[in-house]
């Protein structure tokens, strides 16, 4: 179980402290062992290939069938079990250059066979030589391979390729009795069982009767097929990385939202209490220090934000998820993070790309006097006059249902006019019955003579620790939803967030974020350590992509509130593609996926039916 695991039994390429260079040097030959055992049983792979399918020796094999009087049928059984065995060690590199124990086990048992198959199809020493060598080395370096499989995978896939078989052997016999006609000689049953099993488990004998026809030659490759795509699954179900299955209640919520208040975060962290998340606690502590709350997507581990909870523990808590990520065959990343751990994700070879900037409001100072401001006063201004009219949502009272029904409108034609769908992750979605909706706050524009709702925003906590302003440890509030009608007058949006923020004022709120800017860079002398090309593909992003994402326009929109910009950044694995981590955090946002637009479709007929009641 993944809530409360211990980080223990890390392993010590990833916790040890570098003593001196020597010990360094050590280390860093020791982590390269394993990738090159792995290209090594991919190149061996190949041979074997190349061995049993291609090669001719110097008449070893004649020396065998002559001298030794060696049964032709064990020669052309090492031979195909080779050619099995090679297209086997092709599989397994790519699990062994992931470090996955299973896949070392199952390499392990193919590298000590095969010498033995190099020497009955033809005294090939030579191969059998490099096959023990190569055993050596993943003898030697065993350790090296830790990451685990995901066991009710394992089953599944090992239950399954069986199921396939025991179906192909009912299938087969039948089959080929089926179209008897179309076989030489006439299969009886015993025939038909021979040839089909000759044919689902590749055995090395000549065929019992011959397909005549088209259809029948057909039928017999489909037997094959079946065994291949029952040994590939099997293959692919073992090898799984593991899945999460621990079960987040609400004890574990509320130990990370005791956290969040008796610590403090940055504005990002309210997501931390979504469904949608994990988390990996300090297990070393009756009373939890740290956790780490994350999202898993395919292999890719992908944090959000910074560690929970005490700072002084913010190192540890990096490396133990990292060390579970290694464990469990996860690629790790830390997606929006402060500045605050950068040093601490190098350390254990994670390196950073800045992917924006939080526009936050310091609300003490905040004010709209001044010519910077005049475009807000004139919003304000152009409201007032217009008959907009303020009203704050109380979501934790009695539920209007008419205001409910045009909020759900609002957002079913922004959602539309976007070509979009409610986001997760590190965004929140409009959903009246979640805690998210209970723990927000909600502001609307009406039209103060048809009471008709213009747009709406919502804000979700910032806990403060020591700085609450609040007992729920609240601090300020985080720009979540921005939705409007597109009927609405223009600045009704920036009417909302001002008028927020002076309400949040009164209420001696200290904070207010906007939220991330993407790929907005206004400290250009702040790299950070990162790569200059890392630094030009952001630049290049922002100014040029601006049909696919209005990142100028965002950019542009915050900064009327003239904010305080602060740097986050998407932490990654250095070697590991950047590419990869990014299609990740856009899958972890897209709760829907490809079926998004169904979900758009099914939630339009669900209104629908809700209006006509």
């Amino acid at each position: 179980m993944l809530v409360g695991s211990k980080g223990a039994s890390v392993d010590e390429e990833l916790m040890a402290a570098p003593q001196n260079s020597g010990s360094s040097t050590v280390r860093r030959l020791r982590a390269l062992a394993a990738p090159l055992l792995a290209y090594a049983v991919a190149a061996l792979g190949l041979l074997n290939l190349w061995s049993a399918l291609l090669a001719h020796g110097p008449g070893r094999a004649a020396f065998l069938r002559d001298t030794v009087h060696m049964p032709l049928v064990i020669e052309h059984g090492a031979r195909a079990l080779t050619t099995l065995f090679g297209l086997g060690l092709l599989m397994l590199a790519r699990s062994l250059l992931r470090r996955k124990r299973q896949a070392w086990s199952i390499t392990v048992l193919l590298v000590t066979v095969t010498p033995f198959l190099h020497l009955a199809k033809g005294l090939d020493w030579e191969e059998a030589a490099i096959c023990l060598a190569i055993l050596t080395g993943l003898l030697t370096h065993r350790t090296s391979f830790y990451a685990e499989n995901d066991r009710p995978s394992a089953r599944q896939g090992v239950l399954g390729a069986l199921g396939m078989l025991a179906f192909a052997l009912v299938y087969g016999p039948l089959g080929v009795l089926a179209l008897r006609r179309q076989f030489l000689p006439e299969p009886d049953l015993g025939r038909a069982i021979t040839q089909c099993s000759h044919l689902l488990f590749y055995l090395p004998q000549n065929a019992v009767v011959h397909p005549m026809t088209h259809r029948a030659i057909w039928f017999e490759n489909s037997l094959a097929y079946i065994s291949a795509f029952a040994l590939a699954y099997a293959v692919f179900m073992v090898l799984r990385p593991v899945l999460p299955r621990d079960v987040i209640g609400a004890r574990e919520r509320a130990q990370v939202r005791e956290m969040l208040s008796g610590w403090g975060a940055p504005p990002l962290s309210y997501y931390a209490l979504l469904p949608d998340k994990h988390y990996l606690f300090d297990a070393e502590n009756a009373q939890p220090q740290w956790a780490v709350a994350y999202c898993l997507v395919g292999r890719h581990a992908l944090a959000l934000g910074d560690p929970l909870g005490d700072p002084a523990y913010g190192a540890r808590a990096v490396q133990e998820f990292v060390a579970l990520c290694a464990r469990y065959d996860w690629s790790p990343s830390f997606y929006q993070v402060t500045g605050r751990y950068l040093e601490e994700y190098r350390a254990v070879g994670l390196k950073p790309f800045k992917i924006g900037e939080d526009a936050v409001i310091d609300l003490p100072s905040f004010s709209l006097k001044g010519k910077a401001f005049q475009d807000l006063r004139t919003a304000l201004n152009k409201m007032s006059k217009g008959g907009v009219a303020l009203e704050e949502y109380d979501t934790n009272g009695s539920l209007d249902p008419e205001t409910l029904t045009q909020l759900a409108d609002i957002t079913e034609e922004w959602l539309s006019a976007h070509k979009g769908e409610e986001k997760g992750f590190a965004m929140g979605q409009f959903a009246p019955e979640s805690d998210l909706f209970h723990d927000s706050r909600l502001f609307l524009a009406r039209d103060a003579a048809t009471r008709r709702v213009l747009a709406f925003v919502t804000f979700v906590p910032i806990y403060g620790g020591a700085n609450a302003v609040n007992l729920n440890g609240v601090t300020g509030w985080g720009l979540d939803l921005m939705r409007r009608r597109g009927e609405s007058p223009n600045g009704v949006m920036e009417f909302l967030i001002a008028s927020a923020a002076a309400a949040f004022q009164q209420e001696d709120a200290c904070v207010m974020s906007l939220g991330l800017s993407p790929m907005a860079d206004s400290d250009l002398d702040d790299a950070d350590g990162e790569s200059e090309w890392l630094a030009r593909l952001r630049a290049l992003i922002f100014d040029k992509f601006n049909q696919f994402y209005n990142f100028k326009g965002l950019n542009a929109f915050k900064s009327k509130f003239a904010p305080q910009w602060q740097s986050r950044y998407l932490v990654y694995p250095a070697a590991h593609s950047i590419g990869a981590t990014i299609y990740a955090a856009g899958r972890a946002h897209n709760l829907s996926g490809r079926f998004g637009v169904v979900e758009q479709w099914v939630r339009k007929i669900s209104l629908s039916r809700e209006r006509q009641k």
